[in-house]
Formats: C-alpha cells, structure tokens, sequence
C-alpha cells in the first residue's frame, strides 16, 4: 500500500523579523491519501491534520480554519474535477474520511485535493 503526504500552503505568522505581525506561528495542515495506485470506483482514505492548531493558524487567505469547519474532498483529473464529499475539522485539527474513485475514471494520473489545497497524485491502473 502507498501513501503520500503534501504539506498545504499556509501563511505562518509569528516571526518579526521575517515581516511577520507577531502571531503564533503555525504548522502547515499535512494531507495524505492512501493507496496512491487505485482503481476507478476503489476507495481511497484521506485524512488531514494541523488544520486547526491552537496557535490559530490562517490560510492562504488569511482567515484562520478553525475546529468545525466543513471542507470539501475533490477529484481531479484531464480538468475535470468531481467532488467526493466533504469533512469537518475535528478538535484536534484533523480529519479523516473515505473517498471513492470516480467509475469513469481514466487511466493514468489523477489527483485528489482538500478545498483548493495541495494536491496528492494518484495513479489509476486497471
């Protein structure tokens, strides 16, 4: 069994030297999907963490993902993009779910994402 791990942006603050306001600084959420070798309509399990750290970490945006947020689980492949659920930010700042590989998936290389976040690559074989 594969796995992969993709660190996601997050714009750590904490350090004024670095032109920082001082704020906490932050883990990036870590997400990781596992197999990374699929089939189409095989389950993948996706899971997350350091998305809600106690040191309040923000995104790319700036607002901070706090312990109850829903994020959605896409697929995306050739420039499709099919959603396959969503989560919610646990209390420890994690999350894990199942997700299952579109039907139609083509072979070859895919990927699945967290909310516009980075994305893991996956390979779809018969």
């Amino acid at each position: 069994m594969l796995g992969a791990s993709v660190l996601v942006a997050c714009s750590a603050t904490g350090d004024p030297a670095a032109g920082t306001d001082g704020e906490d600084t932050c883990a990036p959420p870590l997400i990781t999907v596992e197999p990374r070798a699929v089939a189409a309509g095989d389950d993948v399990v996706v899971t997350g963490r350091d998305f809600a750290p106690s040191g309040g970490c923000r995104d790319e945006d700036g607002g901070a993902l706090a312990a109850g947020t829903d994020l959605t689980v896409v697929f995306e492949q050739g420039g499709r993009t099919t959603e396959l659920g969503s989560v919610t930010i646990g209390a420890d700042g994690s999350f894990e779910t199942a997700a299952t590989i579109p039907v139609r998936a083509d072979l070859g290389r895919a990927a699945v994402r967290v909310d516009g976040a980075e994305r893991v690559r996956l390979h779809i074989s018969p």
